[in-house]
């Protein structure tokens, strides 16, 4: 009896009676139990099979399981739904058995899946069960089962895999002796469990894209060497995820005479995308079961947050602010919902504010909001994530160009300036591909005003970042929009940037085409400003094309109808042009006069990457006409000028222009030394003119050699 409350394996049972003995007389006629030979439990699943990969891993297992000094190991594995835990732990545990003489427990908790989890008491039972525990012998008390367990696995090497998990509640009572090692898989990252119960946490990620293909490979028995463009886009069809891609590499082996591409075509144009990862015959080979089996544990709120982010928003990355606009929820309130999907491995967090679904996860989110979301309540966060970043690249379009036309075209209440220029251009880099989807996204969605009105508040952004066929897409898209509503002025300004891409992409008759149906919609709707502006970009196309002469009349013509219309801004714009014009022409005083006078009207107006750009010219305008001094003078106002405002792209073209100056001065040195700091600078943005910067070096060097 007394053995039993204490709760002794049989050698502390026999303990207790030789010590019973020594010092009770009436003790020697107890009678020994019979003998309990221990049998170690050997309960782990079998290997999976095909398996690959996850050499990173292993190793992170294997040090932590073999720290010295450290007392009840417990390693978390945690990633989303199929991404391989179990095979994982599975696997590790296997290779590492012969460690663990006293054996191994396995239990399935139940976390996710068909069946609800496993209670604590019930998951006891099982492990105390597996000890050799009889049933009576267990209480019906979470507390003194919990420490039965840790008092029957005390002293012994032992591993326990916890699989399934739903959270630490469940897990803590189940963690035995400090003498084992503890395995637990869960979808859940297990932060109480990290944070209280000295837990290392391993977290799966996507399989490598070499073991994606091995794994295809193995599965399907199919060889895919020789379809590897193929291949690649089914794995990243698949997310590299290795259920889908088993469940795929099922389908190829039983149909091995489909093409790869087949398959690709199948998956990548379905809206029901999730209907192609389904076997058949297994829902644990469903991968919309599996899934779901994730999203039931959302409360409302956190299940509409995820089909609002994954069903709604139109790009890959977003942040706090942005999803709480889409979603309809206060800042702290987004916060603490993506936190939410962010621990159940549905969203994945990258860095402070960002935040990323994977493919599949995004199609499982935009099923369920079809399913459950009323097309009233789509529109409604649709038009508020609209004004969300109507308001935002407003507030950056005024930082970029703060005498840039706006208004009428784009009115918004409620502005959060950015502090800077610099903050605004970080904003724009950040949700760049957001940004450049969101005119045919607004399209698609009915809200025709907002995609003209984003089109044209992002033209300063990728003008200056040179993404002229992104530029080209949203403004495709805008220009179908605006001819549902009636406002010629932002058609006009549509089409004039269209023209200038095409101009920067030398695409020369789309530009003529653009250019002048922009003229014409200015002036049928008489919009002089817009006039003089059109004017202005259609003599800087006929200076690409070296036309200085038809470039000086148009902006000559430009001027007048600029001054007529009190258009300062466009008075200094069209100067620029025509100082290139006068240069072209070998009038290298006009040039200077006319670039003295843009950059007084742009200083004037706070316009700092035009000053910038102003100042270069003059450099360059100084150059040619013999005073270099003056002209490194001004180059290198312009190089300050574009490294206050973060434009390495600007920055760049600067010292490519010191770089003449100083090699027209006969500084040679010099001049290498501020080509080879533009090299980086066009390297860091993956410019083009790297390479004719690169050409001027070795035109330098060769010349070199051959004086010398």
């Amino acid at each position: 009896m007394l053995a039993k409350a204490l709760a002794l394996d049989p050698a502390e049972e026999k303990q207790l009676i030789a010590a019973l003995r020594a010092v009770l007389p009436a003790a020697s006629a107890v009678e020994e139990p019979e003998a309990h030979t221990w049998v170690p439990p050997r309960q782990l699943p079998p290997r999976p099979a095909h398996f690959v990969g996850r050499l990173r891993e292993f190793a992170a297992l294997d040090d932590i399981a073999t720290r010295e000094g450290e007392a009840g190991k417990v390693l978390a594995i945690v990633g989303r739904a199929g991404i391989g835990k179990t095979a994982l732990a599975v696997q590790w545990c296997s290779m590492v058995a012969e460690d663990f003489p006293d054996g191994q427990l396995y239990v399935n908790l139940r976390g996710f899946g068909p069946l609800d989890p496993v209670e604590p008491l019930a998951a006891l039972h099982t492990l105390l069960r597996g000890l050799g525990v009889a049933p009576e012998e267990i209480a019906d008390d979470v507390d003194a089962a919990s420490a039965l367990l840790r008092s029957r696995t005390s002293r012994r090497r032992m591993l326990l895999l916890l699989d399934n998990a739903l959270n630490s509640e469940q897990v803590r009572p189940l963690l035995p002796a400090d003498s084992c090692v503890t395995i637990v898989t869960s979808r859940n990252q297990l932060r109480g469990l990290v944070a209280h119960d000295a837990t290392a946490r391993v977290s799966l990620q996507s399989l490598e894209p070499s073991d994606s293909i091995e794994l295809l490979s193995r599965v399907s028995g199919r060889t895919m060497i020789e379809q590897e463009e193929a291949v690649r886009e089914l794995t990243d069809l698949c997310d590299n995820f290795p259920l889908a891609l088993r469940i795929i590499g099922e389908k190829l082996g039983r149909q091995p005479d489909t093409p790869l591409a087949d398959i690709v075509d199948e998956i990548a144009n379905n809206r029901d995308r999730l209907d192609a990862f389904y076997s058949g015959d297994d829902i644990y080979s469903d991968l919309r079961a599996v899934l779901r089996w994730s999203y039931r544990h959302l409360d409302h709120d956190a299940a509409w947050m995820l089909r609002a982010v994954g069903g709604l928003y139109p790009g890959a990355a977003f942040s706090t602010a942005a999803a709480g606009a889409l979603a309809g929820f206060s800042l702290p309130k987004a916060r603490q919902l993506l936190d939410r999907l962010v621990s159940m491995h549905l969203v994945e967090q990258h860095d402070n504010d960002r935040y990323f679904l994977h493919d599949l996860v995004r199609a499982y989110a935009a099923e369920s909001s079809r399913q459950h979301d009323a097309a009233a309540i789509c529109e409604a966060s649709v038009l508020r994530l609209l004004d969300w970043f109507l308001k935002h690249l407003y507030a950056a379009d005024a930082a970029f160009a703060p005498d840039r036309l706006r208004e009428p075209m784009v009115v918004v209440t409620g502005l959060d300036p950015f502090p800077d220029l610099p903050a605004a251009l970080r904003w724009c880099e950040l949700e760049h591909q957001t940004l450049t989807s969101l005119p045919a996204w607004a399209y698609a969605h009915g809200a025709h005003l907002a995609s003209c009105q984003i089109a044209y508040l992002l033209e300063s952004f990728m003008a200056h970042y040179k993404h002229y066929y992104e530029l080209l897409d949203s403004h495709k898209a805008a220009v179908k929009a605006v001819r549902h509503i009636d406002n010629p002025r932002l058609e006009g300004h549509l089409l004039s940037a269209m023209g200038n891409a095409y101009d920067e992409l030398q695409r020369f008759e789309d530009s003529s085409r653009c250019h002048a149906e922009a003229l014409r919609v200015f002036q049928e709707c008489g919009d002089r400003r817009g006039e003089a502006k059109v004017l202005s970009n259609i003599a800087a196309t006929a200076i690409t094309t070296r036309d200085y002469e038809s470039a000086r009349t148009r902006c000559q013509q430009a001027l007048a109808v600029a001054a007529e219309a009190g258009y300062e801004r466009g008075r200094a714009h069209t100067l620029d042009t025509l100082g290139e014009a006068h240069f072209g022409l070998g009038d290298f005083a006009a040039a200077i006069d006319c670039w003295h006078q843009a950059f007084h009207i742009n200083k004037h107006s706070g316009a700092l990457f035009v000053q910038a750009t102003n100042l270069t010219n003059l450099g360059r305008a100084y150059s040619a006409s013999g005073d270099h001094e003056t002209a490194v003078r001004y180059h290198k106002e312009a190089i300050s000028a574009f490294q206050s405002i973060a434009t390495p792209r600007g920055e760049a073209m600067a010292l490519f222009n010191l770089g003449h100056a100083y090699h027209a001065r006969g500084t040679v040195e010099e001049a290498i030394a501020a080509w080879e700091q533009a090299i980086v600078l066009y390297s860091e943005v993956d410019d083009a003119k790297a390479a004719e910067v690169w050409r001027e070096i070795h035109k330098l060097s060769q010349d070199r050699k051959i004086t010398s």
